[in-house]
This record gives structure tokens, sequence and C-alpha cells, in this order.
């Protein structure tokens, strides 16, 4: 499959200054080595980062409730946030009436904003990339929404992700595509299309997901349909 993109078609108008300190906060979740030092960066950036991505122009939300409002019913059952962060995902989709979300997140921080907002059933501390601690086919629909990126969750992180979520289910993900020759998350996607683990329903164009401060940064969202092998 071709996904290739240019650079030089995206825009950089528009990028906004960051103050020392933001910009350290984000520094140090780039760069980040290990998971203690993601969740670190994560858990001081969790009380200003809802506000700092408003400002950033973050637009993968949106995208992501939009699909989910087209492919997933309101009664298809529980659903996965993997990467819930503060919970923007769960915020917007319980306003759209979807109320049997399950959030998980590796920063203790993040976790604590998100049950604040009381859009969760269930929240837990979990890590994409580990074996997650839920049953087989348990979830009617799943969400990874700006967590499939280096230096977060893995390739890996998508044979757990199929795992939990009904066969037939939807997978609806972010993947930054900027970067990927280096992450190898695009190769994965087709591996697991070739050993009928999902089929492709629909990928976007590539585009700005963060426009107003990192205009660099390319995500697509797409969404797969899951097939559970016997």
């Amino acid at each position: 499959m071709n996904y290739s993109i240019s650079l030089d078609e995206m825009t950089t108008a528009g990028k906004q200054p960051m103050t020392n300190h933001k910009k350290e906060i984000l520094d140090r979740v780039y760069s980040a080595k290990t998971n203690i030092e993601l969740e670190a960066g994560y858990n001081e950036w969790a009380r200003s980062y809802d506000d700092d991505l408003r400002r950033f122009g973050y637009r993968l939300p949106t995208i992501v409730t939009g699909l989910c409002g087209r492919y997933v019913s309101r009664e298809a059952g529980l659903l996965l946030d993997a990467g819930c962060g503060t919970g923007l995902i769960g915020d917007a989709l319980r306003l759209l009436g979807y109320e049997h979300l399950v959030g998980i997140d590796m920063s203790a921080g993040m976790l604590s904003v998100a049950r604040e907002k009381g859009s969760y059933c269930e929240l837990h501390q979990m890590i994409l990339g580990n074996p997650l601690e839920f049953d087989d086919n348990k979830f009617a629909a799943t969400f990874a929404v700006g967590v499939i990126t280096i230096g977060h969750a893995p390739a890996d992180a998508f044979d757990e992700l199929i795992r939990v979520t009904q066969s037939g289910g939807y997978l609806i993900f972010s993947i930054r595509v900027d970067r990927e020759p280096e992450s190898g998350y695009l190769a994965k996607l087709d591996t697991l299309e070739q050993q009928q683990r999902w089929r492709r329903i629909e990928m976007t164009e590539p585009f700005q997901s963060l426009p107003l401060a990192e205009p660099e940064v390319i995500h697509r969202v797409c969404v797969y349909q899951t097939r559970q092998l016997k």
C-alpha cells in the first residue's frame, strides 16, 4: 500500500511560541528513554495538558470522535480508551451519548484529571506494549489517540489491542507517520492485515495534528475491524 506523504505540502504558518517551562516539559516527554521517565513527564504536564493542547490546535479528538460516530453505535457495549490521558476523548464521547467507557493510561497524574471529569465507568493504570489486564474480546471498540508514536506505545501494542477487542469490533487510532522509517508502525498495520487479524476500513489523509505549535508532527487516523483467530 502507498502511504507516502510530502511534508513540503504541509504549511508551517501560525506556529506559536511556548514558554521555556512548557518547552522543558515537552522535551522531557519527547526525549524519555524509559516508561518511568515518560510517566514523570506526563505527571508534571497533567494539570495544564488540556489547555495547552487547545492552544496548540490539537485536532485528533475531533477526528476520532467523528469516526466513532460513523462506525460505533452508542449501544455497542463497553469501549476502551487506550492511553486516555486526561480524558479528552472520553469527555467528547460522553457528550455524544457514549456511556460505557473504560480508560487506561500509564500516568497516574493524567488519570487523576480524567477521573475528575467523570466520563469513564472505570480507569486503570496500564502501559501499552505490556500485557493488558483484560479478558479476550472484552470491548466492542477500542480507541488509541496520540499514543501510537515514537517513544510511546510500540507497534507490538496492536496485538494486545486486537486481543481485547471483540471480533468484528472496531479499532480507531491515530498514528504518527512523519517519522515512519524509524517506527515501523505502518508496516505493522500491513502485517496484521496479511495475517487476517483485522481489515482496514478507513484511513485519513496525513494532516498536522498540532498545527499551531508543532506543524512538523504529521498523523493519520485509522479505522480497522478486528478478526479474532480461533
